[in-house]
């Protein structure tokens, strides 16, 4: 499985997952020398997945937390959701 996107300029050979005698895919992308996140907030991404018969096909993660549809093709695209800042409810929650 390969994992690319926006933060690579779609580069699909850059990112290979190893999978482990389970059957899991594991990456890991290490931050920026700076220490800000390689992948940035509302990144769009995706992965590549090898079928049986040996192609590879692009497709949308099953673990994406936020996925945008595309206005001419009408097809989504997940976007990596990891804000900078944590969202701040401003109302108290109602008693019931």
């Amino acid at each position: 499985m390969k994992f690319f996107g926006d933060f690579n300029e779609w580069n699909r050979n850059e990112f290979m997952c190893e999978k482990d005698p389970f059957g899991c895919f594991t990456l890991l992308i290490k931050a920026n020398a700076d220490g800000t996140p390689r992948i940035p907030h509302n990144t769009k991404y995706k992965i590549q997945i090898e079928g049986a018969d040996g192609q590879w096909r692009d497709r949308n993660s099953a673990w994406s937390r936020y996925q945008i549809q595309d206005k001419n093709t009408f097809l989504f695209d997940c976007v990596f959701w990891n804000p900078p800042e944590k969202f701040k409810w401003t109302h108290k929650r109602p008693v019931p």
